[in-house]
């Protein structure tokens, strides 16, 4: 089995934060709340994390050489 990458350690390190959206999220609008909208909300800011460390991890890989 290979070690992990620092980009999959990278990805690991996110899921606290996005637990932390989706909590605060589910605190401030229990009532008044789309579970649909929820969830595809929750889903692009994801993406987003994913994307952002894909580029991060892309400008270092050129930044190095």
């Amino acid at each position: 089995e290979q070690p992990m990458s620092s980009f999959r350690f990278r990805l690991w390190n996110e899921v606290p934060t996005v637990f932390l959206v989706a909590i605060a999220a589910l605190g401030i609008y229990q009532y008044h709340i789309n579970y649909a909208y929820w969830g595809l909300s929750l889903l692009t800011f994801t993406t987003l994390i994913y994307f952002s460390a894909r580029a991060y991890q892309r400008k270092r890989l050129t930044n190095v050489s």
